[in-house]
């Protein structure tokens, strides 16, 4: 099992005059099982926004694919 290896990933607010503003312990993120092998589509949530990105878990490690962020 790799659940070691995977981390929530951190949400930072920013704003225009460039403050930024880590909300991790606000978002969601679910979709992401370390014991089941193959592709996996993560999604992370916080307020009207939502990013998913994919993931393949094979033989103890997982790469990344893809993300899209959508409001």
């Amino acid at each position: 099992m790799i659940s070691s290896q995977f981390q929530k990933p951190k949400v930072v607010e920013v704003y225009k005059d460039g403050r930024e503003v880590d909300v991790s312990d606000n978002a969601t993120c679910t979709g992401f099982n370390s014991s089941s092998v193959g592709e996996q589509t993560i999604t992370v949530k916080y307020n009207e926004y939502e990013l998913k990105y994919v993931v393949c878990v094979c033989d103890n490690e997982f790469d990344y694919f893809s993300e899209s962020l959508y409001k």
